[in-house]
């Protein structure tokens, strides 16, 4: 409420007009016994008789009645200020104290009740939050800005035409949400915006990106399953927040059945809102008050640009914030995949550079957002990259099939698939030439996690409808993290709660963990083979891992402690005398030198052996059944190893 604005509303008696009738009273009765006095002295001051002495007696008589008038006046006066005056006003006055003091406690119960139950409003025009918003009076249309218990009021604000508002939460019977409410905020600016959220917690998440980046989506897959199948399955019902959105929601759903989601078109209205919001209430046991989802989407090119037409306060009090990743519009990965994009996938990549669209981001939080002293912010960021079924390769480096394989080889560090996911996605960002994205998110930020997500699940406009995958978890984080009573009534899962990256990401360090544990699982393998095969089998070479060929491969030197090893043949026929090579020197190769045989058991009937020429002993050669030396899947961008810019990089 503005200095020059009065509250419409009678003040309560006890501040102020109680002790103004407290004051008037003891006027009062003092004023009645001035009169009397003055009466009384009045009376005795008639016109004395002639003579002397007649003079000093009615004199002495007259002086006599007034002092005992006015004794007797001024005794009774006190004896009435004693018994009936002092306890009327002290009694009086002790009622008053304890009508402020209750009418600051139940100030202080409302306001603990909104701490508590965090009630709020968040406007949708200038998304401003707000605990008690600008109430109408439905009689008059009078606008009430402080309608809580006070000076007004403990219970009931009498509005200046004798109308009873309800103005505490104490009130039951007659709940002051159901009054006509207008956002404070606008109305100081001009206009009067109305809030149809009055007694209820609102939780804001801004789902920001690029252009065709998968927002309007994602917004459209989130609200479809939360309110069609997660709520009810759950025992919660829901409704929209005013007609308008109901009106959305059908738009969103036959979108929803036909696979196909309209681009955010920019505001052109100069003055009207930039950020749409999708907003519905959630009710049922276990959420009270009620909670307000409200997901904010701002047209891409608007945001990049930062060309706004208000103030983005939501930043500053929104619960969680989504960034959307298109990884089609990074450029290392386009070239890699672009020739096995399906024609819609091609037709709806992102044109905006990641680079611009933190900056962007980095811009609106500098001026809104909570940080703590550190300059870190609080909010939570959820790094969703989007898209993970336009490619196969997107499956191999941050999909299911990636995260099988993590988990499978490093079982010690990657317990879950919610962690071994944001893992990949800092590793994919970071094998993309997008190592500053990874660094600003772990800088600037207290909390963040990352995902790979698909909003419509396939190519948008093939004709099937939404086949979502992963979106409820990116929301359901955030509900982690700003409402827990809320996530525990949808059936949210916990997450982990390690501290991330559980791994730092390094180029290369996926290829590496998988390489490993391959090496493990063969040198396993071999250790359980016998150690002495028999001379009639054919020579046994050590197992080597299997080489895999991708876009991501290239052939490495192997390792030195893996060279290759020779396997000197066993002759199948017997001799009378082996040759071994003697110790090679300097002067030439080794030469043979005859092993006497063993002898050999005498048969009835012995038959003569030709004696075996001597032959030269034999270059060991590696058997030509062994495999290739192992090959290291690695990232192509391996001989451009990843290293933070410097400030001789920049000049």
């Amino acid at each position: 409420m503005s200095s020059t604005e009065q509250e419409p509303a009678k003040i309560s008696y006890f501040y102020g007009p109680g002790f103004k009738d407290i004051v008037k009273v003891v006027q009062t009765t003092g004023k009645k016994i001035r009169d009397s006095v003055d009466a009384i002295t009045t009376a005795s001051a008639t016109e004395p008789p002639v003579g002397i002495i007649m003079t000093i007696l009615v004199m002495s008589v007259r002086y006599a009645y007034w002092l005992f008038s006015a004794g007797t006046m001024v005794i009774a006066s006190v004896f009435f200020c004693l018994f009936m005056l002092m306890p009327h006003v002290v009694g009086f006055i002790v009622i008053d104290i304890v009508g402020l003091l209750l009418s600051r406690i139940v100030r202080l119960l409302d306001m603990l009740y909104f701490q508590i139950r965090k009630v709020s409003n968040v406007c949708d025009v200038c998304h401003n939050r707000f605990t008690v918003p600008v109430y109408v009076c439905d009689k008059c249309g009078a606008k009430h800005f402080d309608l809580l218990p006070g000076k007004y009021g403990i219970l009931h604000h009498a509005c200046t035409c004798g109308q009873k508002l309800p103005c505490s939460t104490l009130d039951l019977k007659h709940p002051r949400r159901k009054l006509q409410a207008i956002c404070p905020f606008c109305y100081k600016a001009g206009r009067e915006e109305s809030i149809f959220s009055g007694g209820s917690r609102a939780i804001c998440i801004p789902v920001v990106g690029g252009a065709s980046t998968g927002k309007s989506a994602f917004i459209t897959a989130y609200a479809r399953s939360v309110i069609d199948e997660v709520a009810p399955s759950h025992g919660l019902s829901t409704r929209f927040y005013d007609e308008d959105r109901e009106k959305m929601y059908q738009s969103m759903t036959d979108a929803y059945r036909d696979g196909v989601v309209e681009k955010t078109a920019a505001t052109t209205v100069q003055g009207a809102s930039s950020a749409f919001s999708f907003s519905f209430f959630i009710d049922g046991s276990g959420v009270k008050p009620s909670r307000l989802m409200q997901l904010l989407d701002i047209a891409g090119e608007t945001f990049v640009d930062n060309r706004e037409n208000e103030r983005q306060s939501q930043y500053e009090h929104c619960e969680g914030i989504v960034l959307m990743i298109d990884p089609l519009a990074i450029p290392r990965f386009r070239a890699l995949c672009v020739d096995d994009l399906d024609s819609g996938d091609r037709a709806s990549i992102s044109d905006a550079r990641l680079e611009d669209v933190m900056s962007a981001l980095q811009n609106d939080l500098r001026q809104t957002a909570d940080a703590d002293r550190n300059g870190r912010l609080r909010t939570p960021l959820a790094v969703v990259i989007n898209k993970v079924d336009a490619s196969p390769l997107l499956d191999e480096r941050i999909g299911d099939t990636a995260v099988s394989k993590l988990m499978a080889a490093d079982r010690e560090n990657f317990t879950n698939a919610e962690d071994a996911t944001d893992f990949l996605c800092r590793q994919f960002l970071l094998e993309m030439d997008m190592g500053d994205i990874v660094d600003i998110v772990g800088q600037q930020f207290l909390n963040s996690r990352f995902f790979a997500v698909s909003s419509i699940g396939h190519t948008a406009g093939n004709g099937t409808g939404f086949q979502p995958k992963n979106v409820n978890a990116v929301i359901d984080w955030i509900l982690l993290n700003s409402d827990s009573s809320l996530a525990k009534a949808l059936g949210v899962r916990e997450t982990s709660k390690a501290k991330l990256p559980v791994r730092q990401p390094a180029i290369g360090l996926y290829d590496q963990i998988l390489d490993e544990a391959t090496h493990r699982q063969e040198a396993a393998a071999a250790a359980q083979q016998p150690m002495h095969a028999p001379a009639s089998d054919a020579p046994v070479m050590p197992a080597m891992p299997k080489s895999t060929s991708s876009a991501w491969s290239v052939p490495l030197p192997a390792p030195a402690a893996e060279a290759q090893s020779a396997v000197q043949p066993v002759a199948d026929e017997p001799a009378p005398a082996s040759e071994t090579p003697a110790p090679a020197t300097s002067e030439g190769p080794a030469s043979p030198v005859a092993v006497p045989a063993p002898a050999q058991p005498v048969a009835p009937e012995p038959v003569q052996q030709p004696v075996a020429e001597p032959r030269p002993a034999e270059t060991p050669q590696p058997a030509e059944t062994s495999k290739p030396a192992p090959v290291r899947r690695v990232s192509p961008l391996a001989p451009q190893r990843y290293r933070p810019k410097t400030h001789n990089d920049n000049a």
